[in-house]
């Protein structure tokens, strides 16, 4: 039997293994150095440990882009079952389904 490689999780196809980590780098890596870019003004020794109102800015803004991406999950999973249930959310879907595009 061939061993699987450190990364491997049982049950989830390797596709979706690289889409999870690509969100997770994205929510985490990416949104970290926009709020650090856009909060933080003082790089300078004064500047330690921090600053209250840059810390608040950047603990705002990290709250914001998770709330964010769980509202995009959320709205995708929802989207998702009222298709499986034959519901068209939009007038297009509908026209199409009855012929009339």
């Amino acid at each position: 039997m061939q061993q699987k490689g450190p990364n491997y999780i049982p049950g989830v196809s390797p596709t979706d293994q690289v889409l999870y980590s690509e969100r997770l780098y994205h929510t985490t890596n990416e949104s970290y150095e926009y709020c650090l870019k856009k909060c933080l003004t003082h790089f300078q020794e004064e500047s330690i440990p921090y600053h209250y109102g840059e810390m608040t800015c950047l603990t705002r803004c990290m709250s914001k882009i998770k709330d964010g991406f769980l509202l995009a999950v959320e709205t995708k999973k929802k989207f998702e079952n009222e298709l499986k249930a034959g519901e068209m959310p939009y007038q297009w879907m509908r026209d199409a389904r009855d012929g009339k595009l």
